[in-house]
């Protein structure tokens, strides 16, 4: 049974994955300036977006990724560079994940 190829251009996914993940990263510190000020109420915004941005990310990541995985399974072409590059949002996590878990000293 031969499946209907779709149209998916991952290259772009996955850069545009990329800076959304990076701006994440920079939110906080842009904002943090603005803890103490009369504008914490932006802090608090900017804080709360990057943790949804985060988290909407890493789904992405995972989905870009599984995408990515069949691509190159029915092309038969592998480019495992555009694979890394679409999961380094669920590896940043999982890394941190993993060495607060399994790492960092229990105090209990």
């Amino acid at each position: 049974m031969e499946t209907k190829h779709i149209e998916y251009s991952y290259k772009k996914y996955t850069i545009i994955l990329l800076v959304i993940f990076l701006l994440a990263l920079i939110i906080p510190r842009v904002v943090h300036s603005l803890r103490y000020s009369k504008l914490r109420i932006l802090w608090q915004i900017g804080g709360l977006g990057s943790m949804i941005i985060h988290g909407i990310s890493v789904f992405f990541s995972i989905i870009n990724s599984i995408f990515i995985f069949f691509e190159f399974r029915e092309t038969k072409k592998s480019n495992y560079v555009w694979l890394i590059v679409s999961l380094i949002p669920f590896l940043y996590w999982s890394y941190f994940l993993i060495y607060i878990f399994f790492f960092l000293p229990s105090n209990y």
